[in-house]
């Protein structure tokens, strides 16, 4: 159809708009501003242009593909340079410093899942209110604070989703790449929209549990979910296999860390299974989500239920199956890649082929809209570039 061809060129005019202004992002800031200025209005020329009049059309249609590609850049350009824009005053990016000389205290709310690990708890919390100095400030934005929770804290392992405390510490900058070419952590938590970190040992005051708030009811009832269905597999297998089908289902690959197969045994699990080359079946991808997508499709289409129907029904399994298994970037792209060529497939007449080209396409412009960043990571890059050439091959 004609409108799917148009939304491929435009998504992948996006995308080269995205790589191209990740990619001078550090020129100087008044040419950049002068390339976002020519983009908005080379944009309004080309939406006054592509209006149809009585008589002519001021872009004939062999240069329609171009133009849409054009179109795509200049917008790409402006998502980049409102991604990049300074924070807002009170942004948490602000009180956290590369080397701390003074303890900062925080209130906020645990917006994730936390990660229970053996060594540590890792927790993602969004603060509202700063004290730093005997003055308190309100937090602006949604900017994260990525906080490490040691054993030898009470709360280690007792600090839910929607959970409100307060908590005492350094609030440390995540440092940015030292080398050319190397890699840059600082980069890789912003696209998370994680701006600090805080690592909280010894002290049981450092941390104070003071409430709960209301948080998504269907993230709640997908970790109540997984709630059950860990409890249900540590009853019904012994370990360390329990661990094992915890981290292929439930992307729980950390229960197999640092422990070793019998007593006997001189070498850990998990580098028995880096050693045999199977190392990521037990992270949870791509690959999981498009198993299920195949299998809730196989048993929808042995039901003979309309093809309007089932594919929203999927799509609706895939979002609780992405918040099971933490959320992840790569499970992410692949829930939004099935979603969109489900929903394609659902409401269009395209066949199966041209419903996954446009789907992906799709997928890759709505991830980098609300991340951008995210177009430099290899996993990005990978699943889009493997997905799409099984497809055409």
């Amino acid at each position: 159809m004609k409108w799917e061809k148009n939304l491929i060129v435009f998504c992948l005019g996006f995308v080269i708009g995205i790589a191209f202004a990740y990619s001078f992002q550090n020129m100087n800031p008044v040419l950049f501003s002068a390339i976002g200025l020519a983009a908005i209005v080379f944009l309004v020329f080309l939406i006054i242009s592509l209006k149809q009049h009585n008589k002519y059309q001021y872009v004939p249609r062999k240069f329609l593909n171009p133009a849409w590609i054009a179109g795509a850049f200049a917008i790409a350009i402006l998502v980049f340079i409102f991604h990049n824009r300074l924070p807002e005053k009170n942004h948490i990016s602000y009180f956290a410093e590369y080397r701390p000389k003074r303890t900062i205290t925080l209130e906020g709310v645990v917006v994730d899942e936390p990660s229970i690990q053996r060594d540590k708890t890792t927790i993602r919390l969004r603060p509202y209110l700063v004290e730093k100095d005997g003055e308190k400030y309100e937090v602006a934005g949604n900017g994260k604070v990525e906080i490490y929770i040691y054993p030898d804290n009470k709360y280690y392992g007792q600090l839910y989703y929607c959970d409100k405390f307060r908590v005492t510490g350094d609030l440390i900058k995540p440092r940015p790449a030292e080398n050319p070419g190397g890699f840059d952590y600082a980069n890789f938590l912003r696209s998370t929209n994680i701006y600090a970190q805080m690592f909280v040992r010894g002290e049981d005051s450092e941390i104070q549990k003071i409430g709960k708030v209301n948080g998504n009811p269907v993230v709640k009832f997908a970790l109540k979910l997984k709630e059950k269905m860990l409890l249900t597999i540590r009853k019904t297998m012994p370990y360390p296999e329990s661990a094992f089908l915890g981290g292929v289902t439930l992307g729980l690959r950390y229960g197999i860390r640092k422990m070793y197969l019998t007593e006997e045994a001189d070498t850990l699990i998990e580098d028995e299974f880096k050693w045999s080359g199977v190392n990521h079946v037990l992270a949870v991808s791509g690959l999981h989500v498009t198993i299920i997508t195949v299998m809730f499709w196989g048993i929808f289409v042995l039901l003979k239920l309309p093809r309007k129907v089932y594919p929203f029904i999927i799509i609706f399994f895939l979002l609780l199956f992405t918040i099971i298994t933490g959320a992840r970037p790569s499970t992410i792209r692949a829930s939004i890649m099935n979603s969109i060529i489900l929903a394609t497939y659902a409401i269009t007449k395209s066949g199966l082929r041209s419903s996954i080209i446009t789907g992906i396409a799709a997928a890759a412009a709505l991830i980098l809209i609300f991340t951008p960043r995210v177009i430099t990571e290899a996993s990005f890059t990978l699943s889009f570039g493997a997905v799409l050439s099984l497809v055409l091959i």
